[in-house]
């Protein structure tokens, strides 16, 4: 028993590991409900290519979701309908619903960094194999969180799993 413990330890240890070392690699989507004759949150904040989901969670009410410059709009959401649309193009976007004009909200869009021409403090530039200059950013994305402590206790989770796995094989033998 205590041999499979060590075993389901150490492997959770290296998931976990990997799982750190892989932060920050996830899309900073959003989602709105619409309840109570209202989009919440009012506005929301995205990144260019992040998609924004809208759930109509109103009972018996149905809504829409319509740019008010036209650039999307979903069509009538029953109970339970989800309305999705994603954003390429920087900026702010307002939108209302059809069925109640009074119903008001906002996405804005922020522009995505350009790696060659915006660097964050631990970043360098260095030229690779054609000579274009490539950049490596030691920051999380969307946080300017360093990616330092994530990756060493994403290495010592690892690290701690193999010789929790490795100490459990050798007292199984």
């Amino acid at each position: 028993m205590r041999h499979r413990l060590q075993v389901a330890a150490g492997t959770a240890a290296i998931v976990v590991g990997f799982m750190a070392l892989a932060g920050g690699a996830a899309a900073a989507d959003a989602s709105v409900s619409i309840d109570n004759l209202a989009f919440s949150p009012a506005t929301v904040v995205v990144q260019e290519g992040d998609t924004v989901t809208w759930t109509n969670e109103q009972t018996d009410v149905p809504h829409t979701v319509t740019a008010d410059g036209g650039s999307f709009a979903s069509g009538t959401l029953a109970t339970g309908d989800t309305f999705q649309h994603t954003f390429t193009t920087a900026g702010t976007f307002a939108y209302h619903c059809t069925i109640h004009p009074t119903m008001l909200g906002t996405v804005e869009v922020q522009a995505a960094q350009a790696s060659t021409t915006t660097t964050s403090p631990g970043a360098t530039t260095t030229p690779s194999g054609g000579g274009t200059p490539t950049t490596t950013d030691d920051t999380l994305a969307r946080t300017g969180s360093s990616t330092g402590p994530l990756t060493a206790a994403g290495i010592a989770a690892i690290g701690l799993g193999t010789l929790l796995v490795a100490a459990s094989r050798r007292r199984a033998q």
